[in-house]
Order: C-alpha cells, then sequence, then structure tokens
C-alpha cells in the first residue's frame, strides 16, 4: 500500500456493484489494485478493508473518493489519518445530432479550425 489511494464504485456487468480501492503510485502497473470487494454498502466494505494491517492503513496520507455519504464512512474509519480529497466528475450525455454545415468541407469552416499561435495581449497601453 502507498500513502496515496483512491475508492471508487464500479459496475462491470448487470446490476453488480464492487467497490475498488486502488494505490496510485505504481500509475497502474503492478501493485495498483489493492482489492476489489463485492458491494457498495459501507459495512461491507469497511469489514473487508479493516483485515488490512493497521500500519498499512494508518500510513495513508490521501485518499480519494467521490461524494457519496458512504464513501465518507469507509475513509474515516478505514484511514483515519487520511486527508479526503473529493473527485466530482459529472458526465452527461449530450444528444449528437447530424450538422449539415459541419459535414460539408467546402464551407469555410477550415479556416476556423487552423490552429494560431497564442499571443499575449499588449498591455502597455
Amino acid at each position: 500500500m502507498g500513502e496515496s489511494l483512491c475508492i471508487d464504485e464500479t459496475a462491470p456487468s448487470n446490476g453488480e456493484l464492487y467497490t475498488v480501492v486502488t494505490n496510485r503510485a505504481p500509475r497502474g502497473g503492478k501493485g495498483t489494485i489493492i482489492a476489489i470487494i463485492k458491494g457498495v454498502s459501507a459495512g461491507t466494505v469497511i469489514e473487508t478493508l479493516m483485515r488490512i494491517d493497521e500500519d498499512n492503513r494508518l500510513m495513508v496520507k490521501e485518499l480519494t473518493m467521490d461524494m457519496s455519504n458512504s464513501m465518507r464512512l469507509i475513509a474515516i474509519h478505514s484511514s483515519p489519518n487520511a486527508i479526503r480529497t473529493i473527485a466530482a466528475f459529472i458526465y452527461r450525455n449530450w444528444p449528437v445530432t447530424p450538422c449539415s454545415r459541419c459535414a460539408s468541407p467546402t464551407d469555410g469552416m477550415q479556416s476556423k479550425l487552423r490552429r494560431t499561435p497564442w499571443r499575449r495581449p499588449n498591455t502597455c497601453d
């Protein structure tokens, strides 16, 4: 276990919910996954995480999680010394409709899409 952990819920299949605890230090390499726990209830997750050695749990300095109350309870009980960082990602599905103006390459939109270098505004007036 490292000093910076993430905890999140996931639903890999039909209605099954899992809580995943990951170590951020390996950046996706060996040792990233600490626990995959079936269910998202605070009691189940806390009970499972309490099986980890207390010294390792107290070593955690930062715990990144979402805004749910169950995650807050899990963080307080499993890693009491950790600073809790709230990751608030909001995903929205915007309807995508075909646009004839965007689809036509000859309508002059190409000039608007060219990259222009950024210039510092002249503030010495």
